[in-house]
């Protein structure tokens, strides 16, 4: 049986389905008779019989109204009367004049009408349905108990005869060991929650209590909703990441992610068998995170006393989507000695395609050549393109083409090769080879060392090498 509700003075506002189960001896009845304020009202076929209640004697019309459909039950409720017809639906009549319904409304419903109630001081609908459904091969086979195999047949023994208890029904008898263990072996993992989330870890609500030990896989879900068609709608999980206990108590664990890995608060913990997914060779790309970069790199000349300076400045955003837009001031440059200052520098704005292991911009911007020669600024066009994952392995080329003299000139190509070394922690090498070549060594990098010498993107906090 299903339940719709009738809301509101419309007879035509039907909705919000529900499921009664009715607990009684047997099925329930709708009176076919209502008495109200000194009326009776019944059905006869396709009439409703309107009765005095007092006035007459109880059987003798006094009028009725004519349906279209035979009624099975009805019901009165406030200044409305409300008729079941079975599969051809419901009639409202309206009591505006007890003694003369009127038909007001009509509507068929998804099933037989079969009867009305009230909860809560609204009206209800009694519904019954008929369903039907594809029977596949695979549900067949899930229903069909296997057949025990056959003991061999043994030769017959003399038993001694004794007496027998009362008889043990089979659902009472104990399950064979092999049985138990059977299910004991398919029992689901226990189920937790992000509690907490950390840098680079998250905290969850299992412990040992739940059979969590250190160096365990935990895997990190969330469930979304998926339509499947019409108004069916399914729950489906979602992994998002596997990562390891490091620290257990007796209700929490911490477990490490891998790097850039996101595992929302909240979101779904079990123990599993999955492989971890943490790499550091091609780790996911973050959005929604600033950059910036900056490079000094100091240097005295040869011969005549001086000294200079060659720096790189970026700033940038990556968006949730696919996309990068930056700036960047580099080189900016400047030397001076015996006499002379010579200042040269190139300003450029970019945008890219930034996926996760390939990214392809262009940008433009203005370049001064070399000041001590009297040059004007110049326009500069770059290309940028990278292959691998920005927080992992990857080869980036930046290639600057100026406009200068009124002719096109090459400006300078730029390669970075990023190779990393650890998922967290130990050292991060840099090492560049050019005209003012260096190299160093840090413990424990706080950011990622990557771009042109040791640049360092602070959304990655894990630490690589670099080679120029």
């Amino acid at each position: 049986m299903r339940y719709s509700r009738l809301l509101g003075l419309s007879p035509l506002g039907l909705s919000r389905w529900a499921v009664l189960l009715v607990l009684a001896a047997g099925p329930g009845r709708v009176r076919a008779e209502a008495p109200v304020r000194g009326w009776r009202y019944a059905l006869r076929g396709k009439a409703v019989v309107v009765q005095a209640a007092e006035a007459a004697p109880e059987g003798a019309p006094v009028t009725q109204t004519v349906l279209d459909c035979t009624g099975q039950a009805l019901l009165e409720h406030g200044s409305r009367l409300y008729v079941a017809c079975g599969a051809e639906g419901l009639v409202v009549l309206s009591l505006a004049q007890p003694e003369r319904p009127v038909v007001v409304a009509r509507r068929p419903l998804e099933g037989e009408v079969v009867g009305f109630w009230v909860a809560d001081g609204a009206v209800w609908v009694r519904l019954r349905r008929l369903e039907a459904r594809p029977l596949s091969e695979a549900m067949v086979e899930s229903m069909v108990e296997p057949r025990p195999a056959r003991a061999p047949v043994a030769a017959p023994t003399v038993v001694p005869v004794v007496p027998v208890g009362p008889r043990v029904p089979a659902a009472a008898q104990a399950a064979p060991p092999r049985a138990a263990a059977g299910r004991a072996a398919t029992a689901p993992e226990a189920t937790g929650r992000v509690i907490e989330l950390g840098a680079g870890d998250v905290v969850i609500d299992l412990g040992r209590e739940a059979g969590l030990r250190r160096d365990d896989r935990v895997e990190f879900f969330v469930e979304r909703r998926v339509a499947l068609g019409g108004e069916e709608v399914a729950e489906e999980e979602q992994v998002v990441a596997v990562g390891v206990v490091t620290v257990v108590s007796p209700q929490h664990a911490r477990v490490r992610l891998g790097i850039n890995e996101r595992v929302p608060l909240a979101a779904g913990a079990r123990r599993s068998r999955l492989p971890v997914t943490q790499s550091i060779v091609a780790p996911p790309r973050v959005g929604g995170t600033y950059e910036l970069k900056a490079t000094l790199r100091p240097f005295f000349t040869l011969g005549a006393v001086g000294f200079g300076m060659l720096t790189d400045l970026a700033i940038g955003y990556r968006f949730e989507r696919p996309i990068y837009v930056g700036a960047l001031l580099a080189p900016v440059g400047f030397a001076a000695g015996d006499g002379r200052t010579i200042v040269a520098a190139l300003a450029q704005v970019v945008a890219a395609l930034d996926l996760p292991l390939f990214s392809v911009g262009f940008g433009v911007g203005l370049a001064t050549p070399n000041t001590s020669l009297g040059g004007d600024a110049a326009f500069a066009t770059l290309q940028l393109v990278r292959l691998g994952a920005l927080d992992g392995l990857h080869v980036e080329v930046h290639n600057t083409l100026m406009v200068y003299a009124e002719e096109f000139r090459y400006g300078a190509t730029r390669g970075t090769i990023q190779i990393p070394v650890s998922p967290a922690g130990g050292y991060c090498c840099v090492a560049v080879a050019g005209r003012w070549a260096t190299a160093s060594a840090r413990r424990d990098c706080a950011c990622a060392c990557r771009a042109t010498v040791a640049a360092a993107r602070c959304s990655s906090m894990r630490p690589s090498a670099v080679v120029r």
